[in-house]
């Protein structure tokens, strides 16, 4: 895997896998907008399960793609 470029103001539908982690989780809802940068946040607190996952989700599709398409993305729907 090459490097993974992701902004933190790129906007990442929340998919259905994630919304609906168990443990403790920050509530996330599905088909909703969520920011890079509050992700983070969020993998920060007790309760982040489902905004790690959703990262790994991210990291996964944007190690798969050129990395100059990325460039362009300001919006991520990987619930399609």
């Amino acid at each position: 895997m090459g490097n993974v470029h992701i902004y933190l103001d790129m906007l990442v539908k929340v998919t259905e896998t994630s919304s609906k982690m168990i443990g403790t989780t920050a509530e996330l809802k599905t088909n909703t907008w969520i920011k890079v940068r509050d992700l983070l946040s969020g993998t920060m607190l007790p309760s982040g399960n489902d905004a790690a996952f959703l990262l790994s989700e991210i990291v996964g599709y944007l190690s798969k793609i050129d990395p100059y398409e990325v460039k362009n993305l300001l919006h991520l729907d990987l619930t399609k």
